[in-house]
């Protein structure tokens, strides 16, 4: 049976990720933002910010920084990711 269903693809891949926390008003909205648009799969925190550029999704901040698990960090703007603050952390 085919599904009627079409799922675009992810905006950009976010690669190896270390771990996801959130907390979402509306579960089955926020599941669908994270597994279709976003795509986790990144490698490069750099190159991740820079296709989140081009795709219009904004960060809070130019450029990652070195966060608490000495990791480069960087935060997505929650205008742009279905309201939550969105934290990226390269693997």
């Amino acid at each position: 049976m085919l599904s009627s269903h079409h799922v675009a693809g992810p905006l950009w891949n976010l690669g190896r990720l270390n771990h996801v926390a959130i907390a979402v008003p509306d579960l089955e909205k926020a599941k669908a933002f994270y597994k279709n648009v976003l795509g986790a799969q990144v490698d490069d925190i750099n190159a991740a910010v820079m296709d989140l550029k081009e795709k219009k999704i904004r960060s809070l901040s130019e450029e990652a920084k070195i966060g608490a698990h000495g990791k480069p960090v960087i935060f997505l703007h929650p205008k742009d990711c279905g309201g939550v603050l969105v934290e990226l952390e390269q693997a």
